[in-house]
């Protein structure tokens, strides 16, 4: 079953953003609005609303920072005329459609065929998946993922999809 790209990697992530500073707002007017009804408990809701302004300015702002590679996917997945079948977006950007034996992301796509190797990343909080297109050190493409449990599932199902594509048994996995 195809699915669409917004379907797949849900609503552009700056939606979200603008959604955490419009918070702000009443926010603020909800603290003043307290000081007016109860001067005690305001003070200390108009001294603690700065701070909490301030963590939803920048949570927000990271979420804005993230549209930018969901547009260059999904512009890249509508070039290449994709139908995607899934995709993921817990950290960066990846839609496969191996029925077309086509992959896009933020950086790189094309044919599943031409994926040589994919290697697994984590260390900490990073869990990465590298797409290697050729025999080199350099990846062609790295996907951010939100989970080593969604790291492994992202790369078998990956794999399967290159293994249904081109014919081969097992691509390299690392």
């Amino acid at each position: 079953m195809k699915y669409s790209h917004r379907t797949l990697l849900g609503p552009a992530p700056c939606w979200r953003g603008f959604l955490r500073w419009g918070l702000c707002i009443p926010i603020t007017a909800g603290s003043w609005y307290l000081y007016k009804s109860y001067p005690m408990g305001g003070l200390v809701a108009i001294g603690l609303t700065p701070f909490l302004c301030l963590f939803l300015f920048f949570y927000g702002l990271a979420q804005i920072s993230r549209t930018l590679p969901y547009v260059r996917t999904v512009i890249r997945a509508h070039r290449m005329r994709m139908s995607p079948v899934w995709g993921s977006s817990s950290g960066g950007f990846l839609l496969s459609d191996p029925h077309a034996g086509l992959w896009a992301s933020d950086k790189a796509g094309g044919k599943l065929q031409s994926i040589t190797r994919l290697q697994l990343h984590t260390d900490g909080d990073a869990h990465q998946l590298k797409i290697f297109m050729t025999d080199e050190d350099t990846p062609a493409a790295i996907i951010g993922v939100g989970s080593p449990a969604l790291l492994e599932t992202t790369a078998r199902r990956l794999q399967q999809d290159i293994a249904y594509s081109s014919g081969h048994a097992e691509i390299l996995l690392h």
